[in-house]
């Protein structure tokens, strides 16, 4: 206990050397970033990474502002204990915002029309990033556009996935969304440094998710899959209420724990009367290479813990990693049955707006 208090005190002292540097840097309105209407939350982890969000009024306001995070951001990393700093404009939602034109909505309003089908899983590490691009490059193979969100801003991994290196570019409306293989993403992974963490409170990250769907220029976009993040915190629930989510599928394996997060995903789900069209099992079976016989080696009892369709069975892949190309487009090609699915939801999810 002891060993907390000190932390905490040192987090404090450094909270409000933080705070100093910031009240020390004007904006062109004689603001500074440490105005209580304009600093919206700091985080420190106790190893020293810093997360600032700064709330804007508009978006001339957020351009304005960036000029001023660059400089912030050199001073606070000489204080000393600071090992890595992140800084974040996010929209001030208690102000009104007017649209910018008559019957246009205010720039705050989250992006709709949009379809937005979240993959989720409820737990981490069972291939749900993997099978969230594998589903959006088998829509793409039937002709729709596809737009990709990673909403897993603490381990993104699409630009992986996806094989590019790209950083977004910027655009009238924020930044340009990224195509790779014909699927238009956005991510937190092109926007931080290599092995860089995002420590983030809850709040801040559920409001940045909303705001990289909201500042990204989009294309005419079908169907937005969205990389859910493990877990039923802030940033499930501003998925599904403020997209607000037209559909979920759930991600499942053999395992026991991983079926016990799953259900639990998939009552989030219910709660807020998101449909759910069918789970995806994942590494659920193994074909031997030598003979061709397919085995279920983990009995799997994880999909059938579910009273959900099974939209695909993906195997082991034997010698082969998530972020392996061949093996994103040899799940992609297994998912013919879930895209039908899709599809025929999407048609529905059209036929009612």
């Amino acid at each position: 206990m002891a060993m907390f208090w000190k932390t905490r005190k040192q987090q404090s002292k450094l909270e409000a050397e933080i705070r100093k540097v910031l009240r020390s840097i004007l904006t062109t309105d004689g603001s500074s970033l440490a105005d209580h209407d304009r600093l919206d939350g700091i985080s420190i982890s106790p190893e020293g990474a810093v997360a600032i969000a700064i709330a804007v009024r508009d978006k001339a306001d957020a351009e304005a502002v960036r000029l001023f995070i660059d400089d912030a951001k050199e001073r606070l990393a000489q204080l000393k204990r600071v090992k890595s700093v992140s800084i974040v404009p996010v929209r001030n939602r208690q102000q009104p915002e007017r649209a910018e034109e008559p019957g246009q909505a205010p720039t705050i309003a989250v992006r709709r029309g949009f379809y937005y089908l979240g993959i989720a899983s409820g737990k981490g590490g069972v291939g749900k990033s993997t099978l969230a691009v594998a589903t959006a490059l088998a829509l793409r193979d039937r002709g729709l556009s596809v737009g990709l969100l990673d909403a897993d801003l603490y381990g993104p991994s699409v630009h992986a996935l996806l094989g590019c290196k790209e950083a977004p570019s910027e655009a009238p409306t924020g930044m340009q969304a990224i195509t790779a293989q014909g699927i238009e993403f956005a991510s937190m992974g092109g926007l931080l440094e290599d092995y860089e963490p995002l420590v983030w409170r809850g709040p801040i990250a559920s409001r940045t998710v909303l705001e990289l769907v909201n500042q990204t220029q989009w294309g005419d976009i079908d169907v937005m899959i969205v990389d859910m993040p493990p877990g039923t915190g802030d940033i499930q629930l501003s998925l599904i209420r403020d997209l607000p989510l037209s559909a979920a599928i759930v991600v499942t394996t053999p395992s026991s724990l991983g079926q016990i997060d799953a259900r639990r995903a998939c009552s989030m789900f219910e709660r807020f009367e998101t449909p759910i069209l069918g789970q995806i099992a994942n590494m659920s079976r193994w074909a031997c290479p030598e003979c061709g016989t397919v085995s279920a080696p983990f009995e799997d009892a994880g999909s059938r813990a579910l009273d959900l369709p099974v939209l695909a069975s993906i195997p082991l892949l034997e010698n082969r990693s998530g972020d392996d190309q061949r093996v994103v487009d040899r799940i992609s090609s297994a998912l013919q049955s879930a895209t039908d699915v899709i599809a025929e939801d999407l048609r529905l999810h059209r036929s009612r707006a």
